[in-house]
C-alpha cells in the first residue's frame, strides 16, 4: 500500500455527461512512463545481487597476465555517490584515495619504503598497522627479520585536515601500536621475542602525534600489544593468555576470554572473539570489559572469522562489521561476505554485494598473502553513516562503501595492495581536531570509542570526539547523488498517488448508467482511466519502496505531502477546473515549510536492523494508538469521527512506511524467496490492510475536510518518530536550528490544513463552464 492516503482527494460529484477530451494521449504517456520508470527502479534494488563483468587490467603487476577480479558487486560509484573521503590503504606502500565529492576517485602514494637516516627498514617494509586518530592517520611501517618476526619499524603520522594531508613524520620505532581510548593518543611497543625483534622485556610506552612521551616505559613481559582500553592495555602472551596489564603500575589481571581466542576487534571498551578450538559456526563473543554482561551472537553455519580480516565496531558501538569466510563441503575457504553485527539485538545481517570470491593466483613477489586468499577489511565512516569495504587478492584490490541500506556502491578494481586501511576524521574547519579528549584512567562516563580491528597483531581504531566524529556537523543529508534519487522517488510516489486518486474518482463516478454491484465493477475493468489508477498506484507502492530503501524515514514521508500539490495540478490543468488564489496560497506555504523542514533539520544517520525490542515497543504502540483513536470514533459528529478515524490511519500508515522499508532491505539480502520466510512481508501486509479499512472508515462517516488534514499531518510526525526510535535516525544537533525546523514544519502543516479547506468540493460548475 502507499504511504499516502490513495482514496477520493477530489470530493463532489462529477458531469456524467462532459468527459475530458480525448485523454487517450495522456493516458498512454503516463503509462508508458510508469512502467519504464518502474522497470528501472526495480533494476536498482536488485542491482546489488547481480555481478557485473570483469574488467581487463589495464596492467599488470607481474609477468602473469591476469583479469583484473570483481571481488565486490553492486553499483558503480559515481562522482559524488558517497561523502568525501580520504581512504589510507596500507600494502607494500602507503597510499591515499581520495573518494567522494564531485570528482572521480583518486590514487596517490603518500610513502613508499621510508625511513629515518640510520634506520633501515629491512628489505620488504609493508604497513602492517593503520590506525586512525584525531587529526591524522597512524600508520606501522617494518619487515620481517629473523625466525620470521617483527623487526623494529617506524610509526608515522601523516596530518589530516578538511583542506588535505600534511607531510609525514616519525614518531616512534616500535613493532607493535594501539590507540589510547581518547582516540588521539598512541601506544607503542617494541615486541621482544616470540612476538618480534624487539629488546628484552617488550618495553611500551604512550605518545602524542608529534612524539612527545606521555608516560614512561612499561615493560609487558614479552606479551604482545592487542588494544588499549579503559582498564589498561590488553595483550597477548607467550602462553596465548590475553590479560589486561595496568599501566600505572603493570599489575596484571585476567579478562575472561580464553587464550587461544581468535580476536575479531576492539575498542575502548568491548573485545569480539571466537573460540579457537571448536567447529565453524561458533558464536561470535563480545565481551565488555567494563564488567557489564556480555552477548553471543550466533553465526551462520559454516563460517569461521579470518584473522587477517579487519572487523570494526562503529563510532556509537551499536554495530559491528564483520567479515566471514564461508567454508565448503571440503573444508575449504571458498568465499567471504561482510555482515553488521546488532549486540544489543543478538542478530546479524549479511551486507548485499557478495560473497567475495577467493582467489587462486600464482605467486607474484610482494603480494599479500602471497597469491593464495582473500583479504577484506571493513571500516565504519567517521560519524557512522556508512561502511566502507576494501577486499584485495593480493595482486588487486577493490574499494565499496554502504549507506545502510541498498546495494553497494563499488570503485573498479585497482593493481596493487591494500589488506589493511583507515579513514581519518578531522577537525573543524579543517584544522585537527584541538579539543582534548579525556586521557587514559579519566573518570568519564562513556570514553571517546575507538576503532576496532584489534587482532594479532592489532589493526587500527579511530577516535570519536562528538555526534559527528571529529568531522563538521553540517551537511550531512547524505551524498548529493543518492539524495536527489531519493527526492526523486519521493516525488514520484506523490505524483503516482494523485493520478491513481484522480483516474479512479473520474472512472467511477463517470457511468452515464449509474449502474452499481457487480455492473458498476464490470463498467471500471473496462474504463482505461480505472484501469490506469491501478497501474499508478502499484507504481506509488514500487516508488516508495525505492525511496524508503535508498533513503531516510524522515526525508520521504514528509515529501508524500507533495500529492496534495500534484492534485492540485491535475484539477487545474487536466480537469480545467478553477482554482482559488488562497488555495494555491495554501500550497505554496506547503512546499515552502517542507523544503525549509528538510535543509534545516538535516535529517540524517540510520541503522539497517532495529533491535526486536524497538520493533515490539514500536508496533504495540502504534497498534494501541490506532485502536483507541478508532474507539473514540465509534461515537460523536461525522466531522469528529472522520478526523478520529483519519488520525488512525496516519499512524498505521507511518507504521507500513517502516515495514517497506523493512521488507525491502530483506528482498534485497535473502531474494524473493527468502523475503517470505521472515516476519516484515507479513506484519507489511496486516498493517496495510488496517491502514485501509481505516482510511475507507474516515472517508465513510464524514467528510474529506474533516479527514484529510489528519491523514496527511499524521503521518509525517509519526513517520519521524518511528524512524528516531527505530533506525535511529537524527537530526541537526543545533537547538538554533531545529527550532526553525520545527517551524517550518509547522508552517506546512498550516498549508495543508489551508490548501484542504479551500479546494472546491464539487467540479459540476467548472467541467460545464470550462470543458
Amino acid at each position: 500500500m502507499p504511504d499516502e492516503p490513495v482514496s477520493d482527494v477530489i470530493s463532489g460529484g462529477r458531469d456524467p455527461d462532459r468527459r475530458p477530451t480525448r485523454p487517450w494521449r495522456l493516458i498512454a504517456g503516463v503509462t508508458a512512463a510508469v512502467l519504464i520508470v518502474s522497470a528501472a527502479a526495480l533494476h536498482l534494488i536488485v542491482a546489488g545481487s547481480h555481478h557485473p563483468p570483469h574488467t581487463k587490467a589495464q596492467a599488470a603487476p607481474s609477468s602473469v597476465a591476469l583479469t583484473a577480479p570483481s571481488m565486490l558487486h553492486g553499483t558503480p560509484l559515481p562522482p559524488g555517490g558517497a561523502p568525501s573521503t580520504r581512504l589510507f590503504l596500507g600494502g607494500d606502500q602507503l597510499q591515499l584515495l581520495n573518494v567522494g565529492g564531485r570528482a572521480t576517485a583518486s590514487l596517490t602514494t603518500v610513502l613508499l619504503g621510508t625511513a629515518a637516516a640510520g634506520d633501515p627498514l629491512g628489505s620488504d617494509p609493508a604497513v602492517q598497522q593503520i590506525t586512525s586518530a584525531a587529526g591524522g592517520i597512524v600508520a606501522l611501517i617494518f619487515s620481517h627479520g629473523s625466525a620470521g618476526l617483527p623487526d623494529i619499524g617506524d610509526v608515522i603520522f601523516v596530518p589530516v585536515s578538511t583542506s588535505g594531508t600534511g607531510a609525514p613524520r616519525i614518531i616512534a620505532r616500535a613493532n607493535y601500536i594501539a590507540l589510547a581510548p581518547n582516540g588521539r593518543d598512541i601506544w607503542v611497543e617494541q615486541a621482544a621475542p616470540p612476538w618480534g625483534n624487539g629488546p628484552a622485556g617488550s618495553p611500551a610506552w604512550l605518545v602524542d602525534e608529534d612524539g612527545h612521551r606521555l608516560a614512561g616505559t612499561r615493560d609487558l613481559g614479552s606479551r604482545a600489544l592487542v588494544a588499549a582500553t579503559v582498564r589498561g592495555l590488553f595483550v597477548r602472551g607467550p602462553d596465548q593468555k590475553l590479560v589486561l596489564i595496568d599501566a600505572s603500575n603493570g599489575a596484571a589481571e585476567p579478562t575472561g576470554i580464553p587464550g587461544n581466542a581468535i580476536i575479531a576487534g576492539a575498542d575502548a571498551d568491548e573485545v569480539a572473539w571466537q573460540a579457537a578450538t571448536c567447529a565453524a559456526g561458533c558464536p561470535l563473543h563480545i565481551t565488555d570489559l567494563r564488567g557489564r554482561p556480555g552477548t553471543q551472537i550466533a553465526l551462520p553455519p559454516g563460517t569461521v572469522i579470518d584473522p587477517n580480516d579487519a572487523s570494526d565496531f562503529d563510532p556509537a558501538g551499536r554495530r559491528f562489521a564483520l567479515p566471514l569466510d564461508i567454508i565448503d563441503h571440503q573444508g575449504v575457504v571458498a568465499r567471504t561476505s561482510v555482515y553488521v553485527a546488532d549486540p544489543s539485538a543478538r542478530t546479524l545481517v549479511r551486507l548485499p554485494g557478495g560473497p567475495i570470491p577467493v582467489a587462486n593466483l600464482p605467486a607474484v613477489v610482494g603480494a599479500f598473502p602471497a597469491g593464495s586468499s582473500d583479504v577484506v577489511s571493513a571500516r565504519w565512516a567517521a560519524d557512522g553513516s556508512g561502511l566502507w569495504i576494501v577486499a584485495t587478492d593480493g595482486l588487486y584490490f577493490q574499494v565499496a562503501y554502504w549507506t545502510g541500506h541498498g546495494p553497494l556502491q563499488v570503485l573498479r578494481p585497482q593493481a596493487g595492495l591494500a589488506y589493511k586501511f583507515g579513514v581519518p576524521g578531522t577537525g573543524p574547519a579543517g584544522q585537527a581536531s584541538s579539543r582534548r579528549l579525556p586521557r587514559q584512567g579519566d573518570d568519564t562516563p562513556k570514553p571517546a570509542r575507538a576503532e576496532s580491528g584489534a587482532r594479532d597483531p592489532p589493526l587500527g581504531r579511530r577516535g570519536r570526539a562528538d555526534d559527528c566524529g571529529t568531522q563538521p556537523c553540517s551537511h550531512r543529508l547524505g551524498d548529493h547523488t543518492q539524495l536527489a534519487v531519493v527526492i526523486l522517488f519521493a516525488l514520484l510516489t506523490a505524483l503516482s498517488n494523485a493520478v491513481s486518486v484522480t483516474t479512479q474518482h473520474i472512472a467511477s463516478t463517470a457511468d452515464p448508467r449509474q449502474d452499481s454491484g457487480w455492473r458498476l465493477v464490470l463498467y471500471l475493468f473496462r474504463n482505461p482511466l480505472w484501469l490506469l489508477g491501478w497501474v499508478a498506484l502499484a507504481g506509488s507502492f514500487l516508488f516508495q519502496a525505492l525511496a524508503l530503501h535508498n533513503g531516510q524515514v524522515s526525508v520521504v514521508q514528509p515529501l508524500l505531502v507533495t500529492e496534495l500539490i500534484f492534485a492540485l495540478l491535475l484539477r487545474q490543468f487536466w480537469l480545467h477546473q478553477s482554482i482559488r488564489p488562497v488555495t494555491w496560497g495554501g500550497g505554496v506555504l506547503t512546499c515552502a515549510g517542507l523544503a525549509v523542514f528538510l535543509v534545516a533539520g538535516e535529517p540524517r544517520g540510520g541503522r539497517p536492523t532495529p533491535t526486536s525490542h524497538h520493533w515490539i515497543v514500536a508496533g504495540a504502540s502504534c497498534t494501541v494508538a490506532a485502536a483507541a483513536l478508532a474507539a473514540l470514533a465509534q461515537w460523536g459528529s461525522p466531522g469528529r469521527r472522520a478526523a478520529l478515524y483519519a488520525s488512525a490511519a496516519a499512524v498505521m500508515w507511518a507504521l507500513v512506511a517502516v515495514f517497506i522499508k523493512t521488507v525491502t532491505d530483506t528482498f534485497t539480502q535473502f531474494g524473493v524467496g527468502g523475503m517470505f520466510l521472515h516476519w516484515p512481508v507479513y506484519a507489511l501486509a496486516v498493517s496495510g490492510v488496517a491502514g485501509v479499512l481505516l482510511e475507507q472508515a474516515a472517508l465513510h462517516v464524514g467528510p474529506l475536510r474533516s479527514s484529510q488534514p489528519f491523514l496527511v499531518i499524521i503521518d509525517p510526525l509519526v513517520s519521524i518518530a518511528l524512524s528516531v526510535w527505530l533506525f535511529d535516525e537524527h537530526f541537526v544537533p543545533d537547538a538554533a536550528i531545529l527550532a526553525v525546523a520545527a517551524v517550518a514544519f509547522a508552517v506546512m502543516c498550516t498549508g495543508v490544513v489551508l490548501l484542504t479547506q479551500t479546494t472546491p468540493a464539487t467540479m459540476d460548475a467548472d467541467i460545464a463552464n470550462n470543458g
